[in-house]
């Protein structure tokens, strides 16, 4: 029988371990500590397991793919059909509304 650390990373296969209450992007990790090496727990908080350090998962920058590039000057997109954003046309109905009524909204 192989060893628990001398399997492959295509035979791994990690059980998420969430936190006691809500899962929120403010919640605390669950382990309290390092996760042991070799353990199949993978906390769903910090994305740590004991799997990490297994040598099928290094990174290669020689296979690694190129970032994106970054777009200077992206403007929100406009789909309504008068070309103006949910936020824009919002504004605008919100005061039309309160001019038409004569007491302004707050």
């Amino acid at each position: 029988m192989a060893r628990r650390g001398a399997r492959s990373a295509d035979e791994v296969r990690l059980v998420p371990l969430f936190p006691v209450g809500p899962f929120t992007p403010t919640s605390r990790c669950p382990h309290h500590g390092p996760i042991p090496k070799g353990s199949d727990l993978c906390c769903m908080v910090c994305l740590q397991s004991g799997h990490d350090d297994h040598p099928d998962l290094r990174r290669d920058p020689r296979t690694d793919p190129r970032p994106e590039p970054k777009r200077a000057g992206a403007e929100p997109a406009r789909t309504s059909a008068h070309g103006e954003t949910r936020k824009e046309r919002r504004r605008r109905l919100r005061e039309g509304a309160g001019a038409a009524s004569g007491t302004p909204r707050v």
